[in-house]
């Protein structure tokens, strides 16, 4: 047995496919606390369902057999919309950093380390720390280049204007930490190694050393009990999306993978979903397909990107949380996926 369970804020619905269950076996449905919705059976033991959203009440306004699937539409009443109340603060932003790290004096107390070996890079006491202006969606252009469908001319304008100029500032972006110097990474080339183990942890950025979030963990102290805080390269992805969708609502795109294409729609923003126990927070809903017709490819923008790491770990995410289920758009068939964005 098989299920995801939608919450659909705009309508107030939570909408559940379950397998391997008949509308006839289903006898009545129940809220257990404001987590679980139990599906109550005829001549089976009951089924727990987790709500992506805390419920307090819940009414059937909708029951549906496909083959060897049913699909309920629940109108439910949520104690609260975690997805899309509220944007996200970006992973690891000052705001981020002040609501989850512990104060001490009036400076916040955390690490960041090597993710291969725990080595200390950054101890937050010896700097301070200022957020890339939220506005400068271009910040990401260096190394994700849009090529616009209309001239197939990519976005290149040097925008590398805003690094620290005082070597206790430390600028924080949606997937790096800009910084003037460090004594705990080795300069080789193009690149910036752990001191520790001689992992890769950056490159050189416009005379700056640009630390890669996924590379380092972060390390804080919550409740007297160490936190280590990591950081999916899919978040770069999910956050690229969300600044196309806001600067130019820009929704299809298409990603090279095994040298086939994978052409991705964005169909919704902030959703809360559960898959198989799974819940997963304010995610972009992605249909995405191999095949389209020849007349709409000048619709989808092609996205590459330099670093191979952050498009395996976004294809495979995208991979794991593909559903079952397919929806058909005109004659194409389209696969269904959720991506996190925190």
């Amino acid at each position: 047995m098989t299920y995801i369970a939608e919450y659909l804020p705009r309508l107030g619905h939570l909408s559940i496919e379950i397998t391997s269950i008949s509308q006839e076996n289903l006898s009545t449905i129940e809220v257990q606390g404001n987590e679980n919705i139990i599906l109550v059976l005829n001549h089976s033991p009951s089924i727990k369902i987790k709500s992506p959203i805390p419920v307090t009440h819940i009414s059937l306004i909708g029951v549906k057999s496909e083959e060897t699937k049913l699909k309920l539409t629940l109108k439910v009443h949520a104690d609260q919309n975690p997805g899309s109340s509220e944007e996200v603060e970006p992973k690891w932003s000052c705001k981020w950093l002040r609501t989850h790290t512990t104060k001490h004096h009036s400076s916040n107390v955390f690490k960041f380390i090597c993710s291969n070996c725990s080595y200390e890079i950054i101890n937050s006491l010896s700097y301070q720390f200022k957020d890339m202006p939220n506005e400068f969606w271009y910040e990401m252009m260096d190394y994700w280049h849009c090529h616009k469908p209309e001239d197939n001319h990519p976005t290149d304008k040097d925008y590398g204007i805003l690094v620290p100029k005082d070597s206790k500032d430390i600028f924080i972006g949606s997937y790096y930490l800009l910084l003037c110097k460090s004594d705990n990474v080795i300069a080789k080339d193009k690149l910036y190694h752990c001191k520790g183990c001689n992992n890769v942890v950056g490159e050189k950025y416009q005379n700056v050393i640009k630390l890669l979030k996924w590379k380092i963990d972060l390390e804080y102290t919550n409740e007297d009990q160490k936190v280590i805080s990591k950081y999916d390269p899919t978040l770069f992805v999910a956050d690229f999306f969300n600044t196309q969708l806001r600067s130019s609502a820009s929704r299809r795109f298409k990603i090279k993978s095994n040298k086939k294409w994978i052409y991705l729609w964005i169909m919704n923003t902030g959703i809360d979903v559960t898959l198989n126990d799974q819940i997963l927070n304010n995610c972009l809903k992605i249909l995405y397909t191999e095949i389209i017709n020849s007349k709409d490819e000048g619709k989808y923008e092609e996205i590459e990107s330099q670093y191979e790491e952050v498009r395996e770990s976004f294809l495979k995410t995208l991979q794991q949380n593909t559903i079952p289920s397919k929806t058909l758009i005109g004659s194409l068939e389209y696969s269904i996926s959720f991506i996190p964005t925190s």
